[in-house]
């Protein structure tokens, strides 16, 4: 298994998190003015599509009469009254290969504030010590969320365990647009056992074929 950030996008995102999923607006193409940010309920788990306006003006993002910074988490709240959280990335000029970390069997990846996890970050009041953490069975990966929030797979919320699948990605508060990819790949030990396996069964089918001929005899 590979645990690898995706690459970021030039500019900032917009990262919008529900109790429901998660999503994120690429915000490159702003410019001086108003815009209108559409949140989707069938993306976003919500009753009702929302949208609001977020403005450009004097180099800094303003919603609803405050600025939207990275420095700080902006909550909104639907007509609905549900609560979202919105984080702003900082800008990126230029785009990066990300981190690699490998996982053997038995092995975890441990994620949040906490220095010696092998993902560590903070995000305001948001992080906590242990996030969650990937574990690595013989049957495949799993993900043991330690809270009850703030874990996504597949920009869907994830409050227990669940086994991951080729390509599931998982997003976590405050990750700040440094998406948490994981990728599983077939390893080529595997590959040759199921070879293995496919040529001791063309091998039998003759085997069997002599046995049969030898009763009948």
């Amino acid at each position: 298994m590979t645990i690898t950030r995706e690459k970021e996008e030039r500019g900032r995102l917009l990262l919008i998190f529900s109790g429901a999923a998660c999503a994120r607006k690429h915000l490159h193409g702003f410019r001086d003015g108003e815009s209108r940010i559409c949140l989707e309920k069938e993306i976003l788990g919500i009753q009702e599509d929302e949208e609001f306006s977020l403005v450009w003006e004097n180099g800094a993002y303003w919603i609803q009469n405050e600025e939207l910074s990275e420095k700080r988490a902006y909550y909104y709240f639907t007509r609905q009254k549900e609560r979202l959280l919105l984080l702003l990335s900082g800008e990126q000029a230029e785009l990066k290969e990300g981190e690699k970390l490998i996982l053997q069997t038995g092995e975890r990846c441990r994620i949040g504030n906490a220095y010696q996890n092998q993902i560590f970050y903070d995000c305001y009041s948001l992080i906590e010590a242990q996030m969650a953490e990937i574990l690595r069975e013989k049957e495949g990966y799993v993900l043991c969320p330690a809270k009850a929030e703030g874990i996504y797979v597949n920009e869907r919320a994830v409050k227990e365990e669940s086994r991951l699948c080729d390509g599931d990605r998982i997003d976590v508060y405050g990750t700040k647009g440094h998406i948490v990819l994981l990728l599983l790949y077939r390893n080529h030990q595997n590959r040759k056992r199921e070879k293995q396996l496919q040529g001791a069964g063309t091998d039998k089918r003759p085997t069997d074929s002599r046995k049969q001929g030898k009763r009948r005899k």
